[in-house]
């Protein structure tokens, strides 16, 4: 409520009280109004695995509209779940598979209305809604943890080369750990560096470099492994050829 008075220059003056309300929502009638908690635009059908969610948020005009909160409807609640209804933030959850509609409004303008058909996958398949998570365990799998196994590897032989000695093994091992936690420490630092300074979406992360690291220790101790088992074989065969005899000197 707002009062607002005016006074003439006769003394005499008017109070008028306003009420102020919040703006009610509006948005483009294409429904482009509706998106993703990462900002981005549904179109007329989406994919979801089967345990996962996704986030739905109203991006109302003007800006400052009030009420933003979003109710939404599922065709069918055994495929596909609606979670957090009647708040700023609507969450689908995809049970089992399946395909059912979605209709989501806003809760303050029901005219504002969006259908969705919603297509639940199985987990196993790549999917839309699962590619992200796929392809960053596969980036970190098959990338960070198996290029660092393949460096202890190429490292800890080196190393064994350096110390001939079979006793000072402890020494090339914690000395080749060490050194693929600095480069996972570094790589990481690089990233970190380079997202400050350029914003290129990558930034440092301590689970990396554990991933990193772990992906070097194992390939140290596989290493380490394979050697121990050379050297048994060759002391086997050296037994069973028994004491070399020196010829009689002439």
């Amino acid at each position: 409520m707002v009062q607002i008075t005016a006074t003439s220059s006769s003394k005499a003056s008017q109070s008028l009280t306003l009420e102020v309300t919040q703006a009610i929502p509006n948005g483009p009638q294409d429904g482009s109004w509706l998106k993703t908690s990462q900002g981005k635009t549904l179109s007329g059908s989406i994919e979801l695995s089967s345990n996962a969610q996704l986030f739905l948020v109203g991006d109302f005009t003007p800006a400052n509209t009030g009420n933003k909160a979003l109710h939404g409807v599922s065709g069918d609640s055994s495929v596909v779940k609606i979670l957090g209804n009647d708040s700023a933030t609507l969450v689908l959850e995809g049970v089992k598979e399946g395909m059912t509609n979605l209709v989501v409004s806003s809760l303050a303008n029901p005219s504002l209305s969006v259908t969705l058909q919603v297509s639940v996958k199985n987990p196993q398949v790549v999917n839309e809604s699962n590619f992200d998570s796929i392809a960053s365990f596969l980036r970190k799998a098959a990338g960070h943890f198996t290029l660092f196994l393949v460096s202890a590897v190429i490292g800890l032989i080196f190393f064994n080369l350096f110390f001939a000695d079979p006793k000072k093994d402890w020494l090339g091992l914690s000395l080749g750990t060490g050194v693929g936690f600095l480069l996972a420490a570094f790589s990481e630092l690089i990233q970190y560096l380079g997202n400050l300074w350029f914003s290129f979406g990558r930034s440092g992360n301590w689970v990396d470099i554990g991933i990193d690291t772990l992906g070097y220790a194992i390939g140290a101790f596989l290493c380490w492994g394979a050697i121990l088992l050379i050297r048994l074989i060759e002391k086997k065969k050296k037994a069973a050829k028994g004491p070399s005899v020196n010829p009689p000197d002439a």
